[in-house]
């Protein structure tokens, strides 16, 4: 996938370069033979997603799924010229960091949730829709509430990116088809641990991670990874992780395709 130029716009916070959309096909099949349709929302530089997701989508989902991707205009950021691929959607995988959107565009997503969309959020997902400090351009739209309302979630930052932590399945989820899939009980967190904590009423809290030491904070520990029946009946997955060089675990993407598959079936 070529890289195109990084240019600054209005409606974020940063610039990210963008690759050309792909799409899976349904390799001649009938429309009774449709496959689940995963849509990849990315927007974010900072993590790369727009290089490690569509590796991903291509060795892990494409086999199974049609995969479409909604990507930031490179020449109008904060806007995702595709992102009406959602609405047709079966599964809406999101790696978004602090964007506010056209109006028109956020309020795509703000329909696909509302109709009970399955979610998937990675990450920056859970401050995909706000910015950090100050109002939205007047033609730009914001959700703080996204993580709250979505995931169930509870973001509030992150501890400091040289305190190492260490994720483990959490108690009374060993059983749980997402973390089965993992073929691991622990493995080491590559980013910060975010600060997630509490979760709503209705998340169920799959892998948590711990401070392996710190003289502020001695062992925090926080959810990682969690499953959310959200107020409208929809299902949620959100995972923290996503840092480049996890993907690289193979825990971590059985992790992801065990969501996705998990939450094509409710």
């Amino acid at each position: 996938m070529p890289m195109h130029a990084l240019l600054p716009h209005a409606c974020a916070d940063q610039a990210v370069p963008v690759h050309s959309e792909g799409q899976s096909n349904a390799d001649g099949q009938s429309p009774s033979a449709r496959r689940p349709v995963v849509a990849i929302m990315i927007g974010e530089p900072e993590y790369k997603t727009r290089e490690t997701l569509p590796r991903f989508a291509a060795k892990n989902l494409q086999q199974d799924y049609d995969v479409v991707f909604v990507l930031e205009d490179s020449e109008n950021e904060g806007s995702f010229p595709e992102i009406d691929r959602i609405a047709t959607a079966d599964v809406l995988v999101i790696s978004v960091r602090r964007k506010t959107l056209p109006k028109s565009q956020l309020d795509v997503v703000r329909r696909f949730v509302a109709e009970g969309g399955s979610v998937v959020g990675i990450r920056t997902a859970n401050h995909a829709f706000c910015l950090r400090k100050g109002k939205s351009p007047p033609e730009c739209d914001q959700w703080p509430q996204f993580d709250a309302e979505v995931f169930g979630g509870n973001y509030t930052g992150h501890y400091p990116n040289d305190q190492a932590s260490t994720v483990c399945v959490a108690e009374r989820s060993q059983d749980h088809r997402i973390v089965e899939s993992m073929g691991v009980d622990c493995f080491e967190q590559i980013g910060s641990l975010y600060r997630t904590s509490p979760l709503a009423d209705g998340a169920h809290v799959l892998l948590t991670g711990k401070l392996q030491s710190s003289d502020r904070e001695p062992f925090a520990a926080e959810p990682v990874a969690w499953t959310y029946t959200r107020p409208d009946g929809g299902h949620s997955f959100y995972t923290s992780l996503g840092h480049p060089a996890e993907f690289e675990k193979p825990a971590f993407e059985r992790l992801l395709r065990g969501a996705i598959d998990w939450i094509v079936e409710q």
